[in-house]
């Protein structure tokens, strides 16, 4: 019977031990140390070799076992070794070669049980020439990458000492690694363990606990292990220049390899801190350094690359974070995931999910396994180095890509080392010349007026229907009468180019005629919503100081002291001539405001954004071409106040088509058949029927778009076109379209925007107005004829969020979204989410601060937050408030916005769109 003795386990083999127990016969940690012997050793010679270094290290001898609820290391006593031979000397010399390879990877992607003895594999293999090699797999248990080279190194002093019958040079080991392990938990316990756990939670507080990478695919749910590796080596020098650069700055090479390496995760994620995963040798004394064992010990080293420091700065911090995690280095890693990330997500790796290590040179050739530990891995290395990536995360092309620009950033920070981090190239010059032909060609219309535009139509197709709404009729013609009577009055109360006209009309006919009024007079129409709770109306009115407010007797009681209520015999008396500029109180340009549209404000104030009749033509110029829908009918269901409805009304009325007002699912969208174009939001889906037809053009737009909020309704109307709609309002309605045509399979995951229209060049910048490569998050910004002018009255605001563009011709500005995105691999953009705290809630852009702000200014509520629910069925905002209970559970109308209802423990949920007040409320 074989003898054996038990130990303490390490800490490492601790965590290796947890990690199989949650992916039981993975061969993620296996290691693969092939080996080739010097011509002359014979079989039994080889063998020998391998039994001496077996029986040198107690390591190699050693499996786990649970024993009473604990983990011990059971080592065995040396005895003889028998191994397995495969004979290649029978095949051609490149068929030997290939199955060498391919049963050294079988071997190495075998799991090896942590429970049974011994924790290895190997094989000798004989070769043609009479030479031997062997096939050597072991668990990382007890086999480290410094064990690697002492592997090396005793295997060969061996061999020699075979081939020369001289002893082996190699020295007594003073230590086995079972005394090791009881030194260790000796040491790393009581306050020791306490203040070596105080500093990690100190040093990863706040830190971020995903690396935003690039991904190909969205992440599982669940932690998967499948990888592949891309091969690669530095150029020749590079690793010179590297110590050269490290030698005058008092660093290590691989504090330069990793400060690049963080350079390259914040670029590519748009993130100011990453967490980089580092590895301890675990070798402090010199006792340990000789040993065959698992030492190595990962710790999380966190990088602050914020104020776009030069290669030299974030050296020098990358240096400073290093030292001092290494000090504190020999915290078990099991022990710091439970000290900062007790709530573990398991679809990534706790604390981080990226790695670098600088291997020696061991002359071992790893053996590809088909897993990984982490997302990225960088194995840096004097020969040939490696990248080991997460195959159901990133396609081998991307993991290339990040290859080549690691070692780009390398090249250039080593050359310059006082280069900001932001002007360190990531795109090699073909990479670029691919961006320009994706940003859009920005290129000009005729500048012209929407009124222009209109009457041109009208002229055209005068006894067409224009509109139809609650059974009302109206041809172009009628349209243009009833229009120019109400402008002349109009234009007589003051409006004028570079004035605006508030519109508090319900949605109807005299509403579209109002809309066309006003900007027959020059003037931009601001719509009010009539639903708006009073002081959100009034202050759209202070706001925007209107020349003049027009009402409706029904409205007339929302409206301020002055306002024009429109009745039967308002502008019954005047002619019905065209207007014209000579009518006007100055000439109508293109340059001139066409409407001012409200959006939320983070600072709790909401803001105008006035939008030029050249931008809003410019963009009908293209929808025209692009939905020949617009020249049938149109279903204009949402309201005025929502810039979704810019296509769907002046669309048609520049397009010869008809505009039915109606709501989405009433038996007036139906009536007459199915429209030809319809836009709605994500939200709007499943009120869509089967009215629609082959041929409506529908346009989902003013939200993100997933292929999960498509997939049912596509499925029972596969025949309909879907087109994906991307715009801000300050971009003027669309600037950005993907078409997913009839029968194509709608994608998992976001649904790509698209590419840009006609008149919109887009631009993917990072933080310091760089380009990002393809794959990589940036935020949008919009430049080209479509920008809007501006935010009303907010020159600071508008100076902020509208930027000159460094990338167009001399005075062109760009348009900062706020959005982020990426490039895919096709050219399309697939759109991310967001920057800030701003929402879309049924397509209605929202400032989460804006109603926070007013929350806050409740006496009764010291602190609130809102966030959006999607648990509801569809987006939902809730707000959670910090202060005295409200015995009343205050149930209604909000103070600024929206219907507000009491949902339990305090919270309001927000059952409009606008700014809510909420009174009472728990702790959040």
């Amino acid at each position: 019977m074989t003898s054996e003795w038990t130990f303490p386990a390490s800490f490492a083999q601790e965590r290796v031990w947890t990690a199989n127990q949650l992916d039981p016969g993975s061969p993620v940690y296996n290691v693969s140390a092939p080996w080739r012997f010097p011509a002359g050793v014979t079989a039994a010679q080889a063998v020998e070799v391998l039994a001496q270094v077996v029986a040198r290290h107690e390591s190699l001898r050693t499996h786990l076992r649970m024993v009473d609820g604990a983990l011990v290391q059971v080592v065995r006593a040396a005895e003889p070794l028998e191994l397995p031979e495969l004979d290649l000397t029978g095949l051609p010399a490149e068929e030997q070669e290939r199955r060498y390879a391919e049963t050294l990877t079988e071997l190495a992607r075998t799991p090896i049980p942590l429970d049974a003895p011994p924790l290895w594999r190997a094989r000798l293999v004989r070769f043609g020439d009479g030479r031997l090699r062997l096939q050597f797999v072991v668990h990382h248990a007890v086999f480290d990458s410094h064990s690697a080279v002492l592997f090396d190194a005793e295997m060969a002093a061996f061999a020699r000492a075979a081939l020369t019958g001289a002893p082996a040079d190699v020295p007594e080991l003073p230590i086995q690694y079972a005394d090791f392990a009881v030194w260790q938990r000796d040491q790393l316990t009581g306050d020791e363990l306490a203040r070596q756990l105080a500093f990690w939670r100190d040093h990863l507080a706040g830190a971020p606990a995903v690396t935003g990478l690039p991904l190909d695919r969205p992440r599982p749910t669940q932690l998967g292990f499948a990888g592949d590796e891309v091969r690669f080596a530095l150029p020749d020098g590079l690793l010179d220049r590297v110590g050269q650069l490290a030698a005058g700055t008092s660093a290590t090479p691989y504090m330069v390899l990793l400060a690049t390496f963080a350079a390259l995760l914040s670029r590519l994620s748009g993130d100011p801190e990453v967490v980089v995963g580092v590895s301890t040798a675990g070798r402090d004394t010199a006792e340990l350094t000789p040993l065959i064992g698992m030492f190595v010990n990962p710790v999380a080293l966190r990088c602050d690359l914020t104020g776009d420091p030069s290669g030299a700065e974030l050296l020098g911090r990358v240096r400073t974070g290093l030292l001092d995690a290494m000090e504190h280095g020999q915290t078990p890693f099991q022990r710091i995931v439970e000290a900062v990330a007790p709530h573990r997500d398991p679809s990534v790796q706790p604390v981080f999910q990226t790695a670098l290590n600088f291997i020696p040179d061991s002359g071992l050739d790893p053996v590809p396994l088909g897993t990984t530990k982490d997302d990225l891995a960088f194995d840096i290395t004097g020969g040939t180095s490696r990248l080991v990536y997460r195959t159901d995360l990133f396609d081998r092309a991307t993991a290339e890509q990040i290859v080549a620009r690691y070692l780009r950033l390398l090249a250039a920070a080593v050359a310059d080392p006082a280069t900001r981090l932001s002007a360190l190239p990531l795109l090699d010059d073909a990479e670029r010349a691919v961006l320009l032909t994706w940003t859009g060609t920005g290129g000009e219309v005729a500048p012209t007026t929407l009124v222009a535009e209109m009457e041109r139509q009208a002229a055209v197709t005068p006894a067409a229907v224009a509109l139809v709404s609650d059974g009302v009729e109206l041809s172009y013609a009628e349209l243009a009468v009833r229009a120019n009577r109400l402008a002349r009055l109009l234009v007589d109360r003051g409006a004028g180019p570079e004035t605006r006209v508030a519109l508090l009309l319900p949605r109807s006919v005299d509403l579209v005629v109002a809309i066309l009024a006003v900007l027959k007079t020059g003037a931009a129409y601001l719509p009010v919503d009539t639903d708006y709770p009073a002081n959100r109306i009034d202050y759209l009115l202070t706001d925007a100081e209107p020349a003049l407010v027009l009402a409706t007797p029904q409205t007339a009681a929302l409206a301020p002291t002055g306002a024009l209520v429109l009745g039967p015999t308002t502008a019954a008396d005047l002619r019905d001539a065209d207007l014209t500029d000579d009518d006007r109180r100055a000439p109508l340009r293109p340059e001139h405001p066409a409407y001012v549209l409200y959006t939320s404000g983070s600072t709790g104030r909401p803001k105008g954004v006035l939008v030029e009749h050249r931008a809003v033509t410019a963009y009908l110029a293209w929808a025209r071409d692009t939905y020949p829908g617009l020249a049938g009918t149109a279903l204009l269901h949402s309201p005025v106040s929502f810039d979704l409805t810019v296509t769907g009304l002046f669309g048609p009325l520049t397009a010869g088509g008809t505009v039915r007002l109606a709501g989405i699912d009433t038996p007036a969208a139906r009536a007459g058949g199915p429209p030809t174009f319809l836009k709605v939001t994500p939200s709007h889906l499943p009120l869509l029927d089967d009215a629609l037809s082959p041929t409506t053009d529908l346009v989902i737009g003013g939200e993100a778009l997933t292929g999960e909020q498509l997939a049912g309704w596509r499925a029972a109307h596969p025949e309909v076109a879907v087109i994906n709609e991307y715009g801000p309002t300050e971009a003027t309605v669309g600037c950005v379209a993907a078409r997913i045509a009839p029968g194509q399979p709608v994608p998992a995951g976001p649904v790509p925007i698209g590419q840009p229209t006609w008149t919109t060049r887009v631009h993917l910048l990072d933080a310091a107005l760089t380009p990002v490569p393809p794959g990589v998050v940036g935020e949008l910004y919009v430049a080209g004829s479509q920008l809007a002018r501006g935010y009303l009255r907010r020159p600071a605001l508008t100076a902020e969020r509208f930027l000159p563009c460094p990338y167009g011709p001399a005075g062109e500005r760009m348009y900062r979204t706020g959005d982020l995105a990426r490039w895919r691999a096709d050219g399309t953009l697939e759109y991310l989410g967001r920057r800030d705290n701003q929402v879309k809630v049924r397509g209605m852009r929202i400032e989460l601060g804006e109603i926070e702000s007013v929350l806050r200014a409740r006496p009764d509520v010291d602190e609130a937050a809102v966030v959006v629910r999607t648990d509801t069925g569809e987006p939902t905002l809730v707000g959670y408030l910090v202060g005295p209970a409200d015995d009343a559970g205050l149930v209604g109308r909000g103070g600024d916005g929206g219907w507000v209802r009491e949902v339990g423990g305090g919270v309001g949920e927000v059952c409009g769109v606008s700014s809510v007040v909420v009174g009472g409320g728990r702790g959040i």
